[in-house]
């Protein structure tokens, strides 16, 4: 069975794992910016004019952040599996500095969640704050743990 994504609170991590998610990619960012540009033709000074404005008035609030390994593809995103830091997860600062862990090189047993968090083909996620436990989940690399 694939593992299940990986839960962890970001307060419980070493403060580099900021570093990395500070280097995602915003998705409310990206929306907005796809929105805004749609119609422009990209290099024409409109375009590059309403990218400036928006980049200037840019203020997030509640962010989802991509972080890790993840690539752009002509639908979006995906993960990239062969990227430099062995995992790629969502980061959600609306929900109390969450780290979901989607994929890692990295496994290890743990408790499941709540019903908050669900595999989106359904059963429980793992709760990496909660080690030992029934649920093999993705996890980060020993390095973002606190010592």
């Amino acid at each position: 069975m694939t593992p299940a994504p990986g839960v962890i609170d970001c307060n419980k991590l070493d403060h580099s794992i900021y570093d990395i998610i500070d280097a995602g990619i915003d998705l409310y960012y990206e929306e907005a910016k796809h929105e805004l540009l749609y119609n422009l033709e990209e290099g024409s000074d409109e375009y590059e004019s309403a990218l400036q404005e928006l980049n200037d008035k840019w203020e997030p609030s509640a962010v989802v952040y991509l972080v890790g390994d993840w690539k752009k593809t002509p639908n979006g995103y995906e993960i990239d599996k062969e990227g430099k830091t062995g995992w790629a997860g969502t980061y959600n600062n609306g929900n109390g500095s969450t780290l979901v862990v989607e994929w890692s090189k990295h496994t290890t047993f743990c408790q499941p969640t709540s019903p908050c968090y669900r595999r989106r083909t359904g059963g429980p996620c793992g709760n990496l704050d909660s080690p030992g436990g029934e649920v093999e989940a993705y996890a980060l690399p020993s390095v973002y743990a606190l010592v």
